[in-house]
C-alpha cells in the first residue's frame, strides 16, 4: 500500500536548525512484510533505495526524489513487495 501524505521537513543545521517546510511523503506498507523487512529489501535493491521507518511504514520524502527518479522508486517498491521477491 502506498499513501501520499503531507508532512513537515526540517531545513537542517546552521542558522535554521528548527525551520520547517511543507513537504510530501510516500508512506509504503506491505501486508506480508514488516516495515523492517520492507526497508531492508529496498536497501539491498539495485539501486539501493533508502527510506525511514515511521508509524509502521517506510517513508520517502518526495523533495529528495528527483522527477527522473520517480519511475525507479516506483519499480523498486513494486519489485520488493511482490510475494516472490
Amino acid at each position: 500500500h502506498v499513501h501520499v501524505t503531507s508532512c513537515d521537513a526540517y531545513v537542517g543545521g546552521g542558522s535554521l536548525p528548527a525551520s520547517a517546510v511543507s513537504s510530501v511523503v510516500l508512506a509504503v506498507t506491505c501486508d506480508h512484510l514488516s516495515e523492517q523487512e520492507l526497508a531492508q529489501r529496498l536497501r539491498l535493491h539495485q539501486p539501493a533505495i533508502m527510506g525511514r521507518i515511521e508509524d509502521g511504514a517506510v517513508m520517502f520524502h518526495l523533495r529528495s526524489v528527483l522527477p527522473e527518479q520517480d519511475s525507479v522508486l516506483a519499480e523498486a517498491i513494486r519489485q520488493v513487495v511482490e510475494p516472490s521477491a
